[in-house]
């Protein structure tokens, strides 16, 4: 799901704290702790090797009232027809059990995890302590500063958001992988500087962090919301151990266009593009297109969790060469399809068997054949169609298995034999 919002985890990385939506102007410290807020500025610039080209602006509140100013952003930036687009092709699937609320899955994950965000209407910068700053509370400040400081200087965010905008969501996830992973690797290069005691306590806290909502859902979820902050952080650590801070730096300049790059830095270093893919044009009687674009390494990824191993996920994953999604979509029911060309035959092969057993090991059964290289899933939820050819694979995702089978026709020639 393509959002607007970004949320961050407390995880093993310590990648606690949020934000995509950067930009600062001046300082406005409250609750008595302006003179921690200052030492985290000048520490920030120290660390990242930059100087703010403006006073950022760090506003703290209490936790509860941050909570609440999530929760309003939540409200106004999920869209409803995103929203329940998504929830059936998840439920589709078998990604989501149909009595799952998404909306309500975002809502109280987000009021469970955030610890910072930027607001890009307002463009402060909001942080969330009770009292004084504890150790975790300093390295969240620290990793809310860094985005505002990287934006200030290579102007990251309004890339991220074109991109989004103009439905380069791979090109996008890359970038907010690259700005996540910056501030989470800084956050800690400043968490490692603390005195031990200090370093403890963080971790403790950390690992303390209530996770009620998260655990009721389905292992995918967090793995995607973690996902440019686990990724990121790999990311430019490979940056860093190649070329230095210069080299995160010039990523910026130079960034990352897809999230293969992001998974595999040699890609990136190499400057691999997405091999292009493109879908026929449809006219799918009743539906309307409601998006399309580039799903990207990841969102394939995404749609092999919690259904093979991650082994054999990433194996799988690893073949990735291009992709293209588009959304069909009547008010309530879905009809979607998902080409994607593998580096080779053989790549092709092992992505067509991962799909096909992650839809078996959700419960769907054997799935039947419907002619070489075409094997479909119409059990209860909806109706699933593997195709797999030489170098392209397509899967199609569909509420009724009727406009399932019209979809399936329409890229078969895209795909080509099985």
């Amino acid at each position: 799901m393509r959002r607007r919002l970004v949320l961050v985890i407390t995880a093993a990385l310590l990648a606690t704290g949020c934000g995509v939506e950067t930009t600062t102007t001046t300082t406005m410290p409250v609750g008595g702790v302006g003179g921690q807020i200052d030492e985290l500025i000048a520490e920030t610039e120290r660390i990242r090797g930059l100087e703010f080209v403006e006073p950022p602006t760090v506003v703290v509140l209490t936790r509860g009232a941050l909570a609440a100013r999530v929760a309003d952003m939540v409200d106004e930036d999920l869209d409803p027809d995103e929203v329940a687009v998504w929830q059936e092709i998840y439920g589709v699937l078998g990604l989501l059990e149909r009595s799952v609320d998404l909306a309500d899955a975002y809502r109280g994950a987000y009021a469970e995890q955030v610890a910072g965000f930027y607001d890009p209407e307002t463009r402060e910068m909001f942080v969330g302590a009770d009292a004084a700053l504890s150790p975790l509370d300093r390295s969240i400040v620290v990793h809310e500063l860094v985005h505002a400081l990287t934006d200030q200087h290579f102007q990251w965010w309004p890339e991220l958001d074109g991109l989004t905008t103009g439905g380069e969501y791979d090109a996008a996830s890359a970038i907010h992988a690259l700005a996540e992973g910056d501030a989470t690797y800084f956050q800690l290069v400043y968490l490692q500087s603390l005195p031990i005691g200090d370093y403890i306590a963080a971790v403790e806290e950390s690992l303390a962090a209530d996770t009620t909502v998260l655990d009721t859902l389905p292992g995918w979820f967090a793995a995607d919301l973690v996902f440019p902050y686990d990724a990121g952080f790999r990311f430019v650590s490979r940056l860093v151990d190649s070329g230095g801070i210069d080299s995160v730096d010039q990523a910026y300049r130079m960034a990352p266009s897809t999230t293969e790059q992001i998974l595999q830095p040699g890609k990136y270093l190499i400057l691999e593009p997405a091999l292009a893919v493109a879908l026929p044009p449809l006219d799918l009687d009743g539906y309307e297109v409601f998006d399309e674009g580039p799903l990207g390494a990841w969102g394939l990824q995404n749609l092999l969790l919690d259904g093979v191993s991650d082994a054999d996920r990433i194996i799988a994953a690893g073949g990735w060469g291009g992709d293209h999604f588009r959304i069909h979509w009547d008010g309530s029911r879905v009809a979607a399809a998902y080409v994607l060309e593998a580096d080779t035959p053989s790549d092709a092969t092992e992505i067509g068997a991962a799909f096909i057993d992650a839809m078996e090991a959700r419960g769907f059964g054997r799935g039947r054949s419907a002619g070489p290289g075409v094997t479909v899933f119409d059990a209860g939820s909806g109706y699933v169609e593997v195709r797999v050819g030489e170098r392209r694979i397509a899967m199609v995702i569909a509420t009724e298995a009727a406009a399932g089978t019209v979809v399936g026709a329409s890229v078969a020639p895209v795909v080509g034999e099985g």
